[in-house]
């Protein structure tokens, strides 16, 4: 930040700093939740019914992402670490999906039909929303309409 304030402006650093805690509190702060329940729902479901279970989740989250964090400043070791940990959440992601695949839980053939366009849907409404504006009644084109713009 003391680089862009000195040779820019102040203010350019000034917004650059709001726009990263802006940004923190959009896309990160979620993740907290998102990992909260899928533990409690996955990996602990006796403590899903306990109201301290999401504040020791994400306090134990929280204090791993600032030692994280805390290392990769430490130099080429800590980096080295923190790349470790992001290998490891990306070859667990791809191993949750293999087993889900393997398991018969993820319509392979429905997710490959996902990147085929259909150029109907460009003047009709998927089937499921179409359903849903019959179901209004008399305001059925209305809701095609809003669908369709």
């Amino acid at each position: 930040m003391v680089t862009i304030s000195r040779h820019l402006t102040p203010v350019l650093a000034i917004a650059w700093a709001v726009a990263t805690i802006v940004a923190n509190v959009v896309f990160a702060l979620p993740q907290f939740a998102l990992a909260t329940s899928t533990t409690l729902q996955n990996l602990i479901p006796a403590a899903a019914g306990n109201e301290l279970a999401p504040w020791i989740i994400g306090g134990v989250l929280a204090l791993s992402s600032v030692m994280i964090v805390w290392g990769y400043e430490s130099g080429s070791k800590g980096i080295r670490n923190f790349e470790m940990v992001v290998g490891v959440v990306v070859s667990s992601f791809f191993g949750v999906v293999a087993m889900l695949v393997i398991r018969g839980q993820i319509d392979v053939m429905g997710v490959l039909k996902g990147f085929i366009p259909r150029l109907q849907q460009l003047h009709e409404p998927t089937p499921q929303l179409a359903a849903v504006a019959a179901a209004t009644g008399d305001h059925e084109s209305i809701w095609r309409g809003i669908i369709l713009a």
